[in-house]
């Protein structure tokens, strides 16, 4: 969790969605960490908000940090080891504000700037350089698009995310 007690401001930071890019930027312009990374808290008068990703990208991510294949095994393996939903975050942290990954940058910027703080450019955090350009659907077979989808459907249909 980061914050600023200034802009009264809480960044919850959720596994594969830009949170070391966000908050290393936050961290430039006056936020602390006040516990784990992924940790998170309430506090009265604070906006919380948090991001988020497309399931099958940020899945993809894991797997490929990990130097795994692309495989049901692979992504069991994330979903019981490391990988948390953000069910399972949310459900502790209850987001005000959720940012999409997709335009993390023009959505946090307008965060910042209705609280007088300075936009920030974000910089390139933990990227999968085995990725090498290449579009997370091209990863997935038929089976493993659909474990992804059985496993996180609440959050997929809840946050509009679909595999496009």
């Amino acid at each position: 969790m980061y914050t600023h007690e200034g802009a009264k401001l809480i960044f919850l930071a959720n596994p594969r969605t830009a949170s070391t890019s966000v908050a290393k930027a936050l961290m430039e312009i006056g936020f602390e960490r006040k516990g784990t990374h992924h940790s998170g808290g309430h506090r009265d008068g604070f906006l919380r908000f948090a991001t988020t990703r497309n399931h099958w990208d940020a899945a993809l991510s894991w797997v490929l940090a990990h130097n795994f294949p692309m495989s049901i095994d692979s992504l069991e393996r994330a979903m019981n080891n490391e990988y948390i939903s953000e069910n399972e975050m949310w459900s502790f942290h209850d987001p005000e504000v959720v940012i999409y990954y997709e335009s993390i940058e023009d959505e946090l910027g307008c965060i910042l700037s209705t609280v007088g703080l300075p936009t920030v450019k974000l910089p390139w955090e933990n990227v999968s350089a085995n990725r090498k350009g290449r579009h997370y659907r091209e990863f997935y077979t038929d089976e493993t698009r659909d474990y992804i989808y059985n496993r996180f459907r609440e959050e997929i249909e809840r946050l509009g995310y679909e595999f496009w």
